[in-house]
């Protein structure tokens, strides 16, 4: 249905939802964000553009679609403030009774707004998540196995807290502006990470939740942006973000199992992740400063003490074996090319076949190689690789599983009987899960 003029009118005054999205620099995509945003299906909405001060043409074209249409509303930050506060800042002037965090380089599905909202007014909730669709840069979509939601339901199945499962995605959701303003929910300061640790503290405040599986909104790979820079300053930016998620959780539940879990993965998590990530800085001294700043973490923070030893063994090993300098990360959210993974696989094997005694952080990290390893095959069937190709593909694979250790040897064996790489990703990511649920509850 294609709003008429009283229609428009009726959103213009008062709307029921408000996408709030800051801006900067944002690329060509503002054009097909554009015509995504102002065409949902759902029109009873007001748009927030938060001009950060970028220096595209992006906000010229902003301004020449709010004159066709009064739903756009545009403010301007007096300096360049990042997207964390520019989201704040469209909080505080939102009238929606629920509010919507888009970036102008992503787009939504056309009812990926109403989806949402029936489905909040429908059960009363606070909070309603859709699905994100990861995007390449040339369209294609990224085929991921396991999905945030499924991890989301398969956790509040078993009574897991909120805040520890849904912790990134956060433009996949509306959330209730009342929510937000009687608790003073807001993003962090910092311009990586303000997003985790914003949903922290909207999970860990509410459990007034759904996921609305059709509600589908686009995630965009762009070269430059904020998800996907790795520079000096964007790594002290995540230990921040890191720093104040653990800190939040101190603050309002102390030393509890829920809080020491969700502490101990997103620790995990950065150095697994951003450990091998942050060696694409052209900041040499910049990883050194990262992992300086998680080893004063895990001082300061008490139940985070026990992971010093794993720490500095992580560092000797990066700096001795698998050091990433030229990542073989090309299209972001994890997913490598398949000869690039059984690089990582190799030095990973190497190292644990000559250190047959590492502790579970390494664990933990050849269980995501092995993953990316079947994701991997999944890419390449994706793209029409010959059954020569991808055989081939296994073989080497295989070969490298053979050096590991024995005890590490009888773990794989159970993924052997697994044909589907889909399903063997599956295992080696739930066996990843067990090792951090198990020793989680020990530090």
């Amino acid at each position: 249905m294609i709003p008429g003029p009283q229609e428009i009118q009726k959103a213009v005054k008062t709307p029921r939802i408000s996408v709030i999205c800051p801006v900067w620099n944002p690329g060509p995509g503002i054009d097909r964000f554009l015509a995504a945003v102002c065409g949902q299906t759902f029109y009873e909405i007001e748009i927030l553009f938060v001009d950060d001060l970028g220096t595209d043409a992006a906000m010229r074209k902003i301004e020449e679609a709010a004159k066709q249409d009064p739903r756009i509303r545009i403010l301007t930050n007096r300096v360049n403030i990042g997207p964390g506060w520019s989201r704040n800042a469209g909080i505080e002037e939102a009238r929606g009774e629920y509010l919507s965090f888009m970036d102008p380089d992503d787009y939504p599905a056309p009812d990926f707004l109403e989806l949402l909202y029936a489905q909040a007014k429908k059960q009363n909730l606070d909070v309603v998540k859709g699905t994100i669709v990861y995007e390449r840069a040339d369209g294609s979509i990224v085929d991921k196995r396991y999905r945030l939601n499924d991890g989301i339901r398969r956790g509040l199945a078993k009574q897991q807290p909120l805040y520890r499962l849904f912790t990134y995605e956060h433009q996949s959701a509306i959330y209730r502006r009342k929510l937000l303003t009687d608790h003073h929910l807001r993003y962090g300061q910092m311009r990586n990470g303000e997003d985790v640790s914003f949903l922290l503290r909207v999970c860990h405040t509410t459990d007034s939740f759904a996921i609305e599986e059709n509600a589908r909104y686009y995630f965009c790979a762009r070269e430059g942006s904020a998800a996907r820079l790795f520079t000096a300053l964007s790594l002290q930016n995540r230990l921040d973000a890191l720093q104040d998620q653990i800190g939040y959780l101190i603050r309002q539940d102390g030393d509890t199992p829920a809080a020491r879990m969700y502490a101990y993965n997103r620790f995990h998590y950065y150095l697994l992740v951003h450990g091998a990530a942050m060696y694409r800085t052209d900041d040499t001294d910049a990883p050194d400063r990262f992992l300086a700043g998680l080893r004063n973490l895990a001082v300061t923070v008490p139940f985070l003490e026990g992971m010093k030893k794993e720490h500095n063994e992580w560092k000797a090993l990066v700096d001795d074996r698998v050091n990433l300098t030229t990542s073989p990360y090309k299209d972001g959210w994890g997913e490598i090319r398949p000869e690039d993974w059984l690089q990582v696989l190799s030095r990973w094997a190497g190292y644990l076949a000559e250190n047959p005694g590492l502790g579970r952080t390494y664990k933990a990290g050849l269980y995501r190689v092995l993953a990316g390893v079947a994701e991997a095959e999944q890419t390449m069937r994706a793209r029409g690789c010959t059954q020569q190709e991808i055989s081939s593909f296994r073989e080497k694979v295989k070969q490298e599983k053979k050096r590991l250790p024995g005890k590490l040897q009888a773990v794989l064996k159970s993924e052997a009987l697994f044909s589907a790489a889909g399903y063997m990703l599956m295992k080696a990511r739930q066996t990843r899960q067990t090792i951090y649920t198990k020793d989680g509850d020990k530090i």
